[in-house]
C-alpha cells in the first residue's frame, strides 16, 4: 500500500496523508517487510515493471527482528510480511 502526501489527500479526500512508524515487536525467523523500492522509478519504468509482472524485483524487502523500527513517510510503498508482529504509530487521517 501507499498513502498520499498531504496536498493530494486534501485535494482528493479532504484529509491528511498518513506518515507511519513501525516498531517490530516479534517475528518469525525469516520474517520480512517491504519498505520502498530498491531504486528510483519514474512513471514509465514503474508501469513497465507492473506490465511485465516484475514489480517484486524492485520492492525493497527487509528482514526484520524484534527492536527494529522503520519510518514510513507518505508516498512510500510498504507492506507487512507474514510472521511480523509490529506496533504502528500513524498520523491521523481518513
Amino acid at each position: 500500500q501507499v498513502h498520499p502526501h498531504d496536498p493530494i489527500a486534501k485535494e482528493r479526500h479532504n484529509s491528511f496523508g498518513k506518515n507511519e512508524m513501525w516498531y517490530i515487536m516479534d517475528t518469525d525467523e525469516d520474517a520480512e517487510i517491504i519498505v520502498g523500492f530498491t531504486k528510483p522509478l519514474n512513471k514509465e519504468s514503474y508501469t513497465k515493471y507492473l506490465e511485465n509482472d516484475q514489480i517484486l524485483d524492485v520492492l525493497n524487502t527487509v528482514k526484520t527482528k524484534p527492536g527494529d523500527a522503520f519510518n514510513i513517510p507518505t508516498g512510500r510503498v510498504h507492506a507487512i510480511g507474514a510472521g511480523v508482529l509490529l506496533a504502528e504509530i500513524q498520523q491521523t487521517s481518513d
